[in-house]
């Protein structure tokens, strides 16, 4: 059971990481339902745990590292 929730939870952080990477345009409350948590408020909690930014600020991050390898 335990493997299935950590896979669960895999497949969350990844379908998160790429709302926020792949559109600027997605609403952070769009992102959080999408990617299938119950509230936006819990949705940034965990995020913030996890990666130790906001949401907005990791969009922001990555958005800053895809202009960099363009101007290459």
């Amino acid at each position: 059971m335990k493997a299935v929730a950590a896979a669960a939870a895999d497949a969350q952080t990844h379908l998160t990481e790429y709302y926020l990477e792949t559109s600027e345009y997605i609403k952070i409350a769009t992102v959080a339902q999408e990617s299938g948590f119950g509230t936006v408020r819990h949705f940034y909690r965990l995020f913030q745990k996890e990666y130790n930014l906001s949401p907005a600020d990791y969009r922001n991050a990555v958005k800053g590292m895809d202009e960099k390898e363009e101007s290459k």
